[in-house]
């Protein structure tokens, strides 16, 4: 109940013919604090071919997430995002960001501005399709759109998640992880640009 609450579901119920609550009285602008408190969640992939990090700070309205991806070769790319969520359950969202990406065995030398050597400002749109599918539509500063669908979290028994990840950037990414705690997963992903690897995924 209380993760609930704090998760921005908070409400205060009263029954007619009978007196005001109390709390809802004197403590409502603490209660609504207690709803809207950020929170901060991590996953860290730990695997044979490199580390792939995603981080979230939120509350009910805001978020700032981050990506980042890196292997032993030096190649790497980083994701950062401000989004301000536009309906009350979540669905939609306007963000800004920033896009940096230096994966320098996957590109000609002297290549700007493509997939693969880019450092980009980008603004764009989130939305929540059917199945908890998270659509995103982006504009760069270059000018360049990006439509992108993802699934996170995808149970495929009550310990073993899958996620999958496309976009007309032709990237791809498929993972799965089985949890043996908490806080711990074994893990494996194949990635269109870092490819295959295995090891664990830390959870916080």
């Amino acid at each position: 109940i209380l993760y609930h609450m704090m998760a921005g579901m908070a409400r205060i119920v009263s029954y007619e013919g009978t007196p005001q609550n109390q709390y809802a009285r004197t403590d409502y602008k603490e209660l609504k604090k207690e709803d809207n408190r950020p929170y901060l969640w991590a996953d860290l992939m730990a695997h044979s071919q490199g580390a792939f990090l995603e981080t979230t700070l939120s509350n009910n309205r805001n978020a700032l997430e981050f990506e980042g991806r890196v292997n032993y070769q030096g190649n790497f790319e980083t994701e950062t995002h401000l989004l301000r969520y536009l309906d009350n359950r979540q669905f939609l969202a306007a963000f800004v960001g920033f896009d940096y990406r230096n994966n320098r065995t996957l590109r000609d030398e002297g290549e700007k501005n493509t997939k693969n050597n880019r450092r980009v400002f980008d603004v764009g749109l989130y939305y929540l399709l059917p199945l908890l599918v998270r659509s995103e539509l982006r504009l760069d500063s270059n000018g360049k759109v990006r439509l992108q669908l993802e699934r996170t979290d995808l149970p495929l028994s009550n310990n073993f998640f899958a996620d999958l990840l496309v976009n007309t950037d032709r990237e791809y990414n498929v993972a799965f992880r089985y949890m043996v705690s908490k806080y711990v997963s074994l893990s494996t992903n194949y990635d269109s640009d870092y490819k295959w690897g295995a090891g664990l995924t830390l959870h916080y």
